[in-house]
Parts: structure tokens; C-alpha cells; sequence
């Protein structure tokens, strides 16, 4: 009878340091979870800015196109008239340039716009990845910390009761 408690003593601590890594393990996947999702969020961040710049240089492209179709059309027609490409015709095409321009800078600010905003949310999303892998880690670590205080309080128990050199039957310490 006298060898079944340690027996049972041990297999509790066996069951106890089991629940504590089942524990934290749990929450370290978890944390581990949301660092990737947070890393693939940071991803998409990253494709939508190289996207945007894609689709802003194609409105771009078009304004450029546009530009170039009203100097023709206004050559074309000042040339079909008899008009020489100065004084009045000149003046609208000036005036149609000024628009191009402030066209190109408003759209060319907007990009800027754009592209700032998914750089701020992607460098979020790097942060938050790092402080789940932290969160992860530092999980990881105070479940080792608990096992380790498992094993220590059973192993006093056990000294305590004389399984291991301890003595149960006196009360004293062997220390003294």
C-alpha cells in the first residue's frame, strides 16, 4: 500500500504538467494565428500599393492622352480656318495646358495620398505580427515558468512526505 501514493503522486503530476502545456500551447497557437493574419494583411497592404500606382499611372496615361488629342484637335482646327498657332489659339491651348497641369498634380497627389495610407496600414500590420510573435513567445515562456513550478512543488511534496530522503514520520527537518 505503501507504494501505490507515490505512484498516484506521480501520475497526478504527469496529468497537471500536461494540462499546463495543453494551456499554453493553446494560446501560443493562437497568438501564432494572428501574427500570420496580421502578416498577410501586411501583404495585401503591400499588392493594393503596387496596384494603386499600376491603375494611377494608367489615369495618368489617359489624361496624357486626352492632353494630346485637344493640342490636336485645336491645331487642326485653327490650321483649317487659316489660324497660325498663336494669339487666341494659343491663348486656349495655354488655358487647356494649365488644366492638364493641375489635372496631373491633383492626381499625382492623390496617389501619394493613397499610397502613404497602405504603407501607415502595412507598417500596422508588421507591428501587430511582432507583438503576437512577442505575445507568442512570452506565453510559450510562462507556461515553462509554471511547469517548472509544478515539478518543483511536487518534488517538495514528495521530499516532505519521504518518498525521497524526506521524512514524514518526525516532523524535523533533516537539516538541522
Amino acid at each position: 500500500m505503501g507504494a501505490i501514493g507515490p505512484i498516484l503522486f506521480g501520475a497526478k503530476l504527469l496529468s497537471d504538467i500536461n494540462a499546463t502545456r495543453q494551456e499554453y500551447k493553446s494560446q501560443q497557437r493562437a497568438y501564432e494565428a494572428q501574427a500570420d493574419n496580421a502578416r498577410q494583411n501586411a501583404a495585401i497592404q503591400q499588392k493594393q500599393r503596387e496596384l494603386q500606382a499600376d491603375a494611377y499611372a494608367q489615369k495618368q496615361g489617359k489624361l496624357n492622352d486626352r492632353m494630346k488629342l485637344v493640342r490636336g484637335q485645336a491645331a487642326a482646327a485653327a490650321g483649317a480656318g487659316g489660324f497660325t498657332m498663336d494669339g487666341s489659339v494659343n491663348d486656349i491651348l495655354d488655358s487647356s495646358y494649365d488644366e492638364y497641369k493641375k489635372d496631373s498634380l491633383n492626381l499625382l497627389s492623390q496617389q501619394r495620398n493613397d499610397s502613404w495610407s497602405n504603407y501607415v496600414n502595412q507598417v500596422n500590420y508588421i507591428n501587430q505580427a511582432n507583438a503576437y510573435d512577442k505575445a507568442a513567445s512570452n506565453v510559450r515562456k510562462q507556461g515553462h515558468q509554471k511547469i517548472f513550478g509544478t515539478i518543483l512543488g511536487a518534488a517538495a511534496q514528495a521530499y516532505g512526505n519521504g518518498w525521497f530522503g524526506g521524512s514524514s514520520s518526525t516532523g524535523q527537518s533533516s537539516w538541522a
